[in-house]
């Protein structure tokens, strides 16, 4: 009877790119320490990524409060952008039938093709406070 030799590609680790002699055939690292490395890398660069989305929506956050404190509920969004405004970054929209309502946590503003306009606080019902 006649038997097939499978020949065995080694695959190369993911992490330092040495041959694969040992396990599986859909092994992907050599050790366990290029495993742990590996995926320690990974996951640094989404808490990067985490980290940065959350410290511009802070940022914008504490630009939009400052000039809600300062009474101001309109302003050119090229004013506000050399103030440290990044308008990509949002916690939600609304399309309206006229305007677009983007909300930086509970501020809400409306978005004009040169100007944010209605900028203001959200109200919200707190149950817990009792009179």
């Amino acid at each position: 009877m006649y038997k097939h030799k499978r020949n065995k590609i080694g695959s190369r680790c993911l992490e330092c790119g040495d041959q694969i002699e040992y396990g599986r055939i859909d092994k992907k690292f050599c050790c366990d320490q290029c495993k742990n490395k590996y995926n320690y890398k990974r996951h640094q660069s989404e808490k990067a990524v985490r980290a940065r989305v959350f410290s511009c929506l802070g940022r914008n956050y504490s630009i939009l409060n400052k000039l809600l404190a300062m009474e101001v509920h309109s302003i050119d969004i090229s004013d506000v952008i050399q103030m440290g405004f990044n308008p990509d970054f949002i916690t939600s929209f609304r399309k309206r039938s006229k305007h677009d309502e983007y909300r930086c946590f509970d501020i809400r503003y409306l978005r004009m093709p040169t100007r944010l306009v209605s900028i203001e606080k959200t109200i919200t019902n707190d149950s817990s406070k009792t009179k």
